[in-house]
């Protein structure tokens, strides 16, 4: 058999090689190289393989021996968490083996045959998406690199972006979200003087947070079209995919692929635990092995006792629901959770409705878990929000927060995802309370 002493196997499997991604990744992410004691933990599934090479500490001396799970449901179902200790010692960068196996098959049942890419797929499993998001990021943004972005967008990406220091295009949007006849103006008339044509376009397309919109299938269509023509990679950050509340779902940009240009990022956190930090990014091999190269310099992995929550979450519901049954356990699992929300929704429309006719306008979101209402008769809810929460009590987030170059606006984001029936009531009564105060003051 194998005997590992701590080589350097795989070192430049990745760096090094010109490829038709290079020109989208930056200095510093071509200078990254496979660690040599990562490169090793493959190996470790060898039949005969004895290891002296890593540091694994030895899952004897852990106090943990096995995991057992108790299930939100009627009967009480108690289920295991499979191979503790390979969940409890250090794994693979990419992920456990049983879950991203899990994962192909969920991405080909949800998004198509990952076969009929122009350029060989991978899967990373990440602490949250917003893991694999931001090192995707570094990965394609030199600080002189202009990002095609919605005009509101993820705070938490903003959080990132803004002191990254590249630079960012807010592209104007409607009702349906961002419009793709405006994406294409900007690029068609782009200048040697607006600097380095953009290369990225960065969108959340089903349920945005915070708008709540969700593209439709032709601006879906419409958007990937201008993607090819200008050689856009697009970064689908798709959180809220698993919560539309009709079917059938729309199709994601990343099932539209034909060229091997999107990177699809998904999240659990909506639909199994946001404190299982599990999301997944899927896309062309040789940028998801980049992001590997750098959470292999820095986490090493995501939690293997998060992994190894899911992995028993499918694998229960593989052996409950017969043929296929992890898919079909985690699609009723998904419905309920949509009937869930859906019914939050319809809760908040209505409070909407009694409450903000008059003051506000807003429109009922597709998917996800937010209202995005503007307030009529003002240039800035910055000052509104603040004052309904520190004179009302009632927390939402100022649109000032998702506009990418910080301007104040009109809009609020507000939840129905946590807030019982009374609650939402409650809160909306003391917004149109605090509205009708303004408005009487001026």
């Amino acid at each position: 058999g194998v005997i590992s002493l701590g080589g350097t196997q795989g070192k430049g499997a990745v760096a090094g090689a010109m490829s038709r991604y290079t020109k989208y990744f930056t200095r510093q992410a071509q200078l990254r190289q496979p660690s040599a004691i990562r490169a090793l933990q493959p190996l470790l599934r060898r039949p005969g393989v004895i290891s002296l090479g890593g540091g694994m500490p030895n899952a004897a001396t852990f106090p943990v021996r096995g995991m057992e799970l108790e299930l939100r449901d009627d009967a009480g179902t108690r289920i295991t968490v499979p191979q503790p200790e390979a969940a409890l010692q250090y794994s693979n960068t990419n992920g456990l083996p049983p879950l991203l196996d899990t994962l192909e098959r969920l991405q080909a049942k949800f998004h198509g045959d990952t076969a009929a890419k122009a350029a060989e797929q991978a899967i990373m499993v990440s602490t949250g998406s917003q893991d694999a998001l931001t090192k995707t990021f570094e990965l394609l943004l030199e600080k002189d690199d202009t990002l095609l972005l919605e005009e509101y967008t993820y705070s938490g990406s903003l959080a990132f972006l803004k002191p990254w220091g590249c630079n960012l295009a807010p592209v104007p949007c409607d009702q349906g979200g961002i419009k793709p006849e405006a994406l294409r103006a900007i690029l068609d008339n782009w200048t040697e003087l607006d600097g380095k044509k953009p290369r990225v376009l960065y969108t959340i397309p089903t349920g945005s947070n915070p708008t709540g919109i969700t593209i439709d299938l032709e601006r879906r269509k419409a958007l990937y079209d201008v993607a090819r023509e200008h050689d856009l990679l697009i970064l689908e950050d798709d959180p809220y995919y698993y919560l539309q509340f009709s079917k059938p779902w729309l199709p994601s940009l990343y099932s539209m692929d034909q060229d091997a240009r999107v990177v699809r990022f998904d999240s659990f956190s909506k639909v199994l635990s946001s404190g299982l930090r599990l999301g997944f990014m899927t896309g062309p091999k040789e940028i998801v092995d980049r992001v590997v190269l750098h959470m292999q310099a820095t986490s090493l992995h995501t939690s293997g006792v998060s992994q190894g929550v899911a992995n028993a979450l499918f694998q229960h519901w593989g052996a409950t629901h017969g043929e296929d049954g992890a898919m079909v356990g985690f699609q009723r699992h998904v419905d309920g959770v949509i009937d869930f929300y859906s019914k939050q929704r319809a809760e908040f429309q209505k409070c909407a409705e009694r409450h903000l006719t008059g003051l506000c306008r807003w429109r009922t979101p597709d998917a996800g878990m937010f209202f995005w209402i503007e307030i009529l008769d003002t240039d800035g809810s910055a000052a509104v929000a603040q004052e309904l929460i520190e004179k009302e009590g009632v927390l939402v987030v100022a649109g000032i927060h998702f506009h990418p170059t910080g301007e104040d606006n009109a809009f609020i984001r507000a939840s129905f995802s946590t807030a019982s029936p009374e609650q939402m009531d409650e809160a909306l009564r003391r917004f149109a309370k605090l509205l009708r105060e303004r408005r009487a003051s001026n």
